[in-house]
């Protein structure tokens, strides 16, 4: 089980001013190649915006009912929301795959995007100011087969409305309550993130879930309309890259990864799809520019990390996998597969508590129901071999 956790923090330094530019305006003036294309088919439906940010009718019912109730009326209102959250997401779950508020509050589970548009949707129930932080040292990484899909990490905050700083009082901003998965004061957050890009991110992280199961034309629509929201969103662009290469066109692919590095500079992923692409082309000159490029960025893929501890363990470096699996940990605690990983060094060392312990967090962990049952059974057996 992975429980929520939300923090408190106070006069935290204001973020960068968002634009407000018009959409339409700002994707014609990106001129962001292959949006255009009819490649991947006519357009289909997705999700509208307007299920971002709202819940069911006996959804907000329920809530408004708490936050009005006078029981709580000596409480803040952005403490209320943070109570109510609390209260009702007790047993939330880390899950993947990205839902809307309303699927979020049923489930009681989702990712760090869901917690910030349900948290948005009471927010804008109450009346109570919000803003959004990514958190840059920590992207959110998921595995689909061989697919690696990075969505960045968001945070909300919701600001004290009955914050009235003394004249004589210096402040660098106003108190607030950051609403997190796993809040720590050593993350450096990436700056504020507006309204607008979260619609953005929301429709890149269907795109990526989409592409994981070939489903290319969704994919496709759904990151036009992430773009639509957002044209500077790099996460968006290298998505399209990568859909354009693998169904073929690899000429807009190329013109895409080339327009996201010259407008927004370099980043791991871009680089590492850009690369993938020129060593298929056997452009090997190119390849090594890249490298040199990819050299100068810090690399954070917990699989990564994943597969040096496969390595350590094949060869019976057993300590060694197990410092390799718990750095992977370190950077993203809800990846159930390094706690398998753990689980099968514990049971090769002959510590089958250790290893079922371990094998019960993966099931907890695990968002997909086809690999939580897999972790129980293991988790099982190992009890039945033991004769407990």
């Amino acid at each position: 089980m992975m429980t929520i956790a939300i923090a408190l923090l106070l006069n935290a330094c204001a973020g960068t001013p968002v634009r407000t530019a018009n959409t339409a305006e700002l994707v014609a003036e990106a001129k962001i190649p292959g949006l255009a294309s009819s490649y991947f088919g006519e357009p289909i439906s997705v999700p509208p915006v307007a299920t971002l940010f709202t819940l069911s009718a006996e959804q907000e019912a329920k809530f408004l009912s708490y936050f009005n109730d006078p029981a709580h009326a000596s409480e803040a209102p952005h403490r209320r929301i943070f109570n109510y959250l609390e209260r009702t997401l007790w047993d939330f779950r880390y899950y993947g795959a990205t839902r809307t508020p309303a699927e979020t509050l049923s489930a009681d589970e989702g990712n760090c995007l869901s917690l910030a548009l349900l948290t948005t949707a009471l927010a804008r129930l109450a009346k109570v100011e919000i803003a959004y932080q990514r958190i840059s040292d920590e992207p959110v990484f998921e595995r689909h087969g061989s697919v690696v899909l990075v969505a960045d990490h968001v945070r909300s905050l919701l600001f004290d409305p009955n914050f009235q700083p003394d004249t004589d009082m210096f402040v660098f901003g106003k108190p607030h309550i950051v609403i997190d998965y796993f809040p720590d004061r050593r993350r450096r957050s990436g700056g504020r993130v507006s309204e607008q890009t979260l619609k953005s991110m929301f429709y890149t992280n269907l795109a990526g879930e989409a592409m994981a199961d070939n489903r290319n034309r969704e994919a496709f629509w759904l990151l036009r309309a992430a773009l639509e929201q957002d044209p500077a969103n790099v996460g968006a662009l290298n998505s399209l890259a990568v859909l354009h290469r693998r169904a073929g066109y690899e000429a807009i692919a190329e013109a895409l990864y080339l327009h996201a590095l010259d407008r927004y500079g370099d980043t791991p992923n871009l680089l590492s799809n850009y690369r993938a692409l020129l060593l298929a082309q056997g452009r090997q000159s190119a390849v090594a520019k890249v490298d040199r490029r990819l050299a100068l960025l810090p690399v954070r893929n917990p699989f990564n990390l994943l597969e040096l501890g496969n390595y350590a363990y094949l060869q019976g470096r057993t300590e060694q996998a197990l410092v390799f699996y718990r750095k992977a940990l370190d950077q993203a605690p809800y990846l159930h597969e390094a706690y398998w990983r753990q689980a099968l060094v514990y049971h090769s060392l002959g510590m089958p508590d250790e290893a079922e312990k371990l094998l019960l967090t993966a099931a907890d962990t695990a968002g997909r129901a086809r690999d939580k049952q897999l972790y129980q059974a293991k988790a099982l057996s190992l009890r039945e071999q033991s004769g407990q």
